[in-house]
């Protein structure tokens, strides 16, 4: 819990913050609060909202006239000591990315039960194609404890105005929609049905989302680092073949390409090229391939790998360090990653042991094996795909079969 001096210092910081973030963020995303929003009430309350842009915290925050403390993901606290002081001067708490972690979760109930408003996105991570991920249960339980309201915040147009895959941002509208459950309400609803009607509410499909189209987005180098994300070409499937240039992606095996529009359709640029309809349906059709491909391959075959990929290892005061260049691969039983030098030692993890399996800093796949973390750099190639052939492999069909809205 924080003592009244850091309480005190919160407030001050926020104070004086408030403003100048929310002019900045206004300038840059033109966010706005959509019709029939309800006000946000005073505290204690746990205060939930879709993720797809990294700047949703400041934005959400703004609308919020009391000091936020926000859950956010420990890797922004690793390293670098101005960053992690900011966010903690701000209010902001780590939670461990893709996993439980039981004490961020005890903390955020010490906060409310100590009158404090406390900020999570449950998604736990920023949406990857613009469709809200997939809400888990826990979130629920805390806010039936601490017998506090809930604020639900609903995003639209933060994805198109900046894919967490890209290097600059779109310049059109996000509009923020707010909606309160009062202690009384909660209290007479299941942990069930408040899961139910925070999973509803936040829902959203930025490329499908129809609303978007009333509005005007505009951009420029719109493909640039969409290659982290994507990686099977439409036209022949080649794998870790795509590169950017401006508006266009291009597969260097085959030479198709496509140009990317602010709404996230893509046309193809030359006639008999496969259509590949919007983002979302291009990565649908990336989790067949992937499925397809699990379910065909040979147990002594390699399910996929990616060449000249960085390890890295963490050293002194939580920074992560370049140590041996390679080749990463994953077969049905194991993990293994051969540095590109002979002399380099092979290292091999079992399958069944990695966990906490995440994508960090738009270009690294982290994973842990017990109590060690291992992370590996991609530059210009897609880190995304192991996090899907992983969360398939590991029975994540089971868990979109159930999670939706």
């Amino acid at each position: 819990m924080p003592t009244p001096l850091q309480h005190r210092l919160h407030s001050i910081f926020w104070a004086v913050n408030r403003p100048l973030v929310g002019f900045g963020i206004r300038r840059m995303f033109n966010f706005v609060t959509g019709e029939g929003s309800d006000p946000v009430p005073g505290p204690p309350y746990v205060l939930v909202a879709n993720h797809a842009n990294f700047f949703d915290p400041w934005m959400t925050g703004y609308l919020c006239h009391h000091p936020l403390f926000i859950m956010m993901n420990d890797d922004g606290f690793r390293g670098n000591r101005l960053r992690s002081l900011y966010l903690h001067t701000i209010g902001a708490f780590p939670k461990k990315k893709g996993a439980h972690d039981y004490k961020a979760m005890k903390y955020t109930l010490q906060l409310l039960k100590g009158g404090f408003p406390v900020l999570i996105f449950p998604e736990g991570q920023t949406s990857w194609d613009g469709e809200t991920q997939p809400v888990f249960s826990g979130i629920e339980k805390i806010i039936k404890r601490a017998q506090c309201s809930l604020v639900m915040m609903h995003l639209h147009g933060n994805f198109l105005s900046k894919p967490w895959w890209a290097h600059t941002a779109r310049k059109g509208t996000v509009v923020i929609r707010v909606k309160v459950l009062g202690p009384a309400e909660i209290a007479s609803m299941s942990d069930a049905g408040v899961l139910e009607a925070i999973k509803s509410y936040i829902y959203n499909n930025d490329v499908k989302n129809p609303e978007n189209r009333t509005v005007i987005f505009r951009g420029a180098t719109m493909a640039k680092g969409l290659e982290r994300f994507v990686w099977i070409c439409k036209q022949c499937k080649a794998e870790d073949a795509l590169v950017t240039d401006g508006n266009v992606i291009t597969c260097t095996a085959c030479s198709a390409s496509w140009e990317i529009d602010p709404y996230c359709v893509l046309k193809p640029r030359m006639p008999n090229i496969a259509a590949v309809g919007d983002l979302h349906d291009w990565v649908r059709w990336h989790k067949e391939q992937v499925k397809a491909r699990i379910a065909s391959s040979p147990s002594s075959a390699i399910m996929t790998e990616s060449t000249d990929v960085v390890m890295q290892t963490e050293g002194p005061g939580g920074t992560f360090v370049d140590r041996l260049t390679g080749t990463l691969a994953l077969w049905r039983d194991k993990i293994m990653f051969t540095p590109a030098d002979s002399g380099g030692r092979i290292m091999e993890w079992p399958f069944e042991a990695v966990e906490d399996y995440v994508i960090q800093l738009k270009d690294v796949f982290e994973f842990s094996v017990g109590s060690d973390c291992f992370r590996f750099a991609f530059d210009g190639h897609s880190p995304m795909k192991w996090i899907f052939y992983v969360r398939y492999m590991k029975g994540y069909e089971e868990i979109e079969k159930r999670r939706h809205y």
